[in-house]
């Protein structure tokens, strides 16, 4: 399960696990490579590498210390 928010210009978009564990939160932002750098020196650990996606998203994964992974995206090209 997921959902979805529109907050003005912003897209946040929750959900679970497939493995139901923990939940994961994922964030569209305008610059994705400082929005993960910024993550990894707070003392985030990476999880993913930002990455060109197959659904049209630049998206990389981060883990903060409370365990919880952060998904940050920009939407790079129409999905196909």
């Amino acid at each position: 399960m997921h959902a979805k928010a529109r907050i003005d210009d912003t897209v946040i978009m929750m959900g679970e696990r497939p493995d139901g564990t923990d939940a994961n939160v994922h964030v569209y932002v305008d610059d994705p490579e400082a929005t993960f750098q910024r993550a990894l020196d707070a003392g985030a650990s990476e999880v993913q590498l930002l990455t060109e996606s197959g659904d049209g998203d630049r998206r990389g994964g981060v883990r903060n210390a409370d365990g919880k992974t952060w998904w940050i995206a920009k939407q790079v090209s129409a999905s196909p």
